[in-house]
C-alpha cells in the first residue's frame, strides 16, 4: 500500500498544469508534428506512421531524454509488444522479445543500424550493449516493425525489426560532449563534433562506458543440480553474478552529394560471464569483443522516374575470452581442482552488396525492385579446453596437460562455417483510389547451408478519413538456423544439427489508428500467427543428449494499444498488450515472454527549464519454456524518474533513478537453472551535457 501511495503521489504531481511558455521546448514534438514525419522501416520508402502497410513504433532523440534512457535497451522499453529481457540471454545478453515470440537467445528479432544486420554468426543474436556499435549519443531515432519483415529484410526478420538510424554529419556539426556518474561504479563519457571541407560534411562521435555491476544475488544454478545428484558441494551459488564490463565506442560519418558513409569500431573488454557460461556462476571468466567495418552508400535521382540506390557494407567480429570460462566451478568433477575451462576465440566477417531501383512513373504505382548477395565467414576457431567427454552420460575426463588445443576437431567450441546468400525482392505500393493503398512484395532468396526461401507480404491500409486509418496486413517470415545450431560438436550434451530447416511463421494482422484531435492519438492491433519447424534442443540418442532439432509449430495471438497525448508542455504515453503463444500439439506455452505488459509515461515542465518525468512499467508472468518444471515466474512492477535542468543555453543537468522504489525483479533463465535471473536493484545517474 505505501509503494501504491507513492506511485500516486509522484505521478499526480506530474499532472497538467499552467506552464510557462518558456519551459515547452524542454518536451516533445507536438503530435501533430510527430504524425507528419515519415519512416523507412516498413517499405525502404518514405511513410508516415498511420499509413505504414505494418504496426510501426518511433522512437526519437527527444523520446530518448524523456525518458531517460542511456541504452539503446532502455529506449526499446517504451515499444507495445516488446519485451526488453536483460540479462537472460548467453552470459547475461540482453533479448528482445516481440510478441511472444522468445528463445534463450535473441535469434527471431532482427537488429540493424542504417540497415545492415548486427547479428553475430555464431548465436544469430545481437545486443546492443554487447555486440553493437552505437552509443544512445551517436542514435538518431529508432524504428520498429511489430510483425513479419523478411519480404524487404530477409533472414532474420522473423518476429519483427528493430532499425537503429544513427545521427548524420549535420546533427554533429555542433560540438556536444558529455558525462554521468551512478550506481554500481558506472560511468560514461562521450565527446562529438563535426564540420565541412568544401562538400564534405563530417561527424564523429568518440565514448566510454564501464560498470562494476550490480551484486543481485543468484540462490542456485546448474552445479546446484550436479551437487544434489552426485553428492559434491561445487556450486557458488547462493553467489553474484559477474556483470562487470568496458565498452569504447568510435563512429564517423561522412556525407559528399549522392555519397555517405559510416566507419565504426567497437571494443568490449572485462566483460563478466555473468551467470555463467554453462549456467554455473564463473567469477573468473572473462569476454573480450572487438568490432569494426564501415558501408558506403550511394543515392541518385536517375533519368525520367527512376531512383536508384546502392549499398556496401563489411564488418568483422572477433570474441575471445581474455580469462578462461568455467562450464562447471572447480571439484565440479574429480580430476577437475579448476574446474572445467574453455579458452577460445573466433573471427566473423560479413559482407553485405545491394542494389535497389525504385519507378515512380506510373500516378498510382510505386515500384521498388532489389537484388544482393551475402558472404557470412565464421573462421579462425581457436579452443583450447581441459577436458574431454567419451560417452552420452559419463562426467568427463581430464587432459592430463591440462588447457589443450582442440581446434579443427570435433572438440572446438563450434566448427567454422561459411553462408553465402543471394537474394531479389519486388515490391509494389498501389494507390488505389479513395484512400485505399495496397502494397504487395515479395522475395526470394538462395542460401548455402538451408536452400531457397520465398518470403511474400500483403498490405491494404485505408485512410478513412483524415483522422482514421485501417490496416489489414498479411505476411511470412523465416528465421535462418545459427551456426552453432548448425555446427556445434563441442559436448555430447549440446549437439548442432546440420539437417536444420529455417524456421516459418505467417501473420495475419488488423490496424487502427486514430487521432481524434491534434492532441490526442490511439492505436490499436490485432494479430495471429502460426510458427512451423520452430528450432529447439531436444533428446537426440539419449536422455543426456540434445540435438538441435525443428521441434514442431506453435500458433500466437494477441492485441496491443497505445495511447499518446501532447498538450501545453505536458506529455502522456501509455500502451499494453497481451499475448498467447503454445505449442499447436501440447498447448503449452512458448515461454519466457510476459503475458501481459503495460507502460505508462508522464512528462511536464515544473518551471522554466526544469523537467520532471517518468514511467512505469509492469511486466506480467511469464511462463517457463516447453520441459521446465518450474512455476511460472511472478511479474514485477518499476518506476524510473529523470529530472533535468537547463543551465544556460549550453548545458544540461541531469538526475535519473531507476527502480526507485527497488521492486523485486526477475527475469527467467534460459533453462531450469539458475531459476532466475535477478535484474539490478535501485540506482542513480548523475550527468552533464554541454553543447557549443
Amino acid at each position: 500500500m505505501k509503494t501504491g501511495r507513492a506511485l500516486l503521489i509522484v505521478m499526480g504531481a506530474m499532472l497538467p498544469g499552467v506552464l510557462p511558455a518558456a519551459s515547452r521546448d524542454l518536451l516533445s514534438l507536438p503530435l501533430e508534428e510527430l504524425s507528419r514525419l515519415e519512416v523507412n522501416v516498413a517499405t525502404g520508402t518514405p511513410k508516415t506512421l498511420a499509413s505504414t502497410p505494418a504496426a510501426t513504433s518511433l522512437i526519437l532523440r527527444r523520446d530518448f531524454r524523456a525518458m531517460g534512457a542511456q541504452t539503446v535497451e532502455e529506449a526499446l522499453q517504451a515499444v507495445p509488444g516488446l519485451h526488453v529481457a536483460p540479462h537472460g540471454g548467453l552470459v547475461g545478453s540482453t533479448r528482445f522479445f516481440i510478441r511472444g515470440i522468445a528463445s534463450g537467445s535473441n535469434t527471431q528479432t532482427l537488429f540493424l543500424v542504417n540497415g545492415i544486420p548486427m547479428t553475430t554468426l555464431l548465436q544469430g543474436n545481437s545486443t546492443p550493449s554487447l555486440t553493437a556499435p552505437l552509443p544512445l549519443q551517436m542514435v538518431e531515432r529508432i524504428e520498429v516493425i511489430r510483425g513479419p519483415g523478411s519480404a524487404l529484410y530477409g533472414p532474420d526478420a522473423f518476429a519483427g525489426v528493430i532499425n537503429v538510424i544513427t545521427r548524420d554529419a549535420d546533427s554533429l556539426h555542433v560540438g556536444a560532449a558529455g558525462a554521468s556518474v551512478g550506481s554500481f561504479d558506472t560511468a560514461q563519457a562521450y565527446a562529438a563534433g563535426g564540420g565541412r571541407v568544401g562538400a564534405l560534411r563530417l561527424g564523429s562521435l568518440l565514448s566510454y562506458s564501464g560498470t562494476r555491476g550490480d551484486r543481485a544475488l543468484i540462490t542456485a544454478d546448474a552445479q546446484t543440480v550436479s551437487d544434489n545428484a552426485l553428492g559434491t558441494s561445487a556450486s557458488l551459488a547462493p553467489g553474484t553474478p559477474n556483470r562487470e564490463r568496458q565498452r569504447l565506442d568510435f563512429y564517423n560519418t561522412l556525407q559528399w552529394q549522392g555519397l555517405s558513409a559510416h566507419i565504426f569500431w567497437h571494443e568490449v573488454w572485462n566483460y563478466g560471464v555473468q551467470q555463467g557460461f554453462g549456467n554455473a556462476l564463473d567469477p573468473w571468466g572473462e569476454l573480450a569483443l572487438s568490432r569494426y567495418g564501415a558501408d558506403v552508400a550511394w543515392q541518385d535521382d536517375g533519368p525520367g522516374h527512376w531512383d536508384f540506390e546502392a549499398r556496401l557494407a563489411w564488418m568483422h567480429t572477433g570474441i575471445r575470452s581474455d580469462e578462461p570460462v568455467r562450464q562447471r566451478p572447480p571439484n565440479a568433477f574429480p580430476g577437475f581442482p579448476d574446474g572445467l575451462q574453455d579458452d577460445f576465440e573466433l573471427l566473423e566477417d560479413r559482407l553485405h552488396v545491394e542494389a535497389t531501383a525504385l519507378w515512380h512513373g506510373w500516378a498510382t504505382h510505386r515500384l521498388r525492385f532489389g537484388a544482393g548477395v551475402s558472404l557470412n565467414d565464421l573462421y579462425e576457431v581457436t579452443s583450447r579446453r581441459n577436458y574431454f567427454y567419451t560417452a552420452p552420460g559419463v562426467p568427463p575426463s581430464p587432459y592430463p596437460q591440462g588447457l589443450t588445443d582442440v581446434s579443427d576437431t570435433p572438440g572446438a567450441i563450434v566448427a567454422e562455417s561459411t553462408r553465402k546468400g543471394a537474394f531479389a525482392y519486388a515490391q509494389d505500393e498501389w494507390s488505389i483510389g479513395h484512400g485505399w493503398e495496397l502494397t504487395s512484395g515479395v522475395r526470394y532468396g538462395h542460401y548455402s547451408d538451408f536452400g531457397e526461401v520465398f518470403s511474400p507480404r500483403l498490405a491494404l491500409v485505408w485512410r478513412a478519413t483524415p483522422q482514421l486509418t485501417g490496416k489489414l496486413l498479411y505476411g511470412e517470415a523465416f528465421r535462418a538456423p545459427a551456426f552453432t545450431e548448425l555446427y556445434a560438436t563441442s559436448s555430447p550434451l549440446a549437439l548442432g544439427n546440420p539437417n536444420l530447416r529455417p524456421e516459418r511463421l505467417r501473420s495475419a494482422e488488423v490496424g487502427l489508428s486514430w487521432r481524434p484531435a491534434e492532441q490526442w492519438s490511439v492505436d490499436a492491433n490485432v494479430y495471429e500467427f502460426r510458427i512451423r519447424d520452430f528450432i529447439d534442443f531436444l533428446p537426440a540418442a539419449s536422455p543426456a543428449t540434445l540435438m538441435a532439432q525443428n521441434a514442431g509449430r506453435y500458433r500466437g495471438r494477441g492485441i496491443e494499444l497505445e495511447l499518446m497525448h501532447r498538450q501545453n508542455g505536458f506529455d502522456l504515453r501509455a500502451n499494453a498488450s497481451v499475448q498467447e503463444t503454445v505449442s499447436e500439439t501440447s498447448g503449452d506455452a512458448l515461454g519466457l515472454a510476459p503475458r501481459w505488459q503495460a507502460y505508462l509515461r508522464l512528462g511536464r515542465a515544473l518551471a522554466p527549464a526544469w523537467e520532471l518525468s517518468g514511467q512505469l512499467r509492469r511486466i506480467g508472468p511469464r511462463a517457463r519454456q516447453p520441459g521446465d518444471p518450474q512455476a511460472d515466474l511472478a511479474g514485477h512492477t518499476s518506476l524510473d524518474l529523470a529530472l533535468r535542468h537547463r543551465a544556460g543555453d549550453s548545458a544540461e543537468l541531469y538526475l535519473l533513478g531507476r527502480n526507485v522504489f527497488d521492486a523485486d525483479m526477475n527475469e527467467p533463465g534460459i533453462t531450469p537453472v539458475p531459476e532466475r535471473i535477478p535484474l539490478p536493484g535501485a540506482s542513480l545517474v548523475a550527468g552533464i551535457e554541454l553543447a557549443w
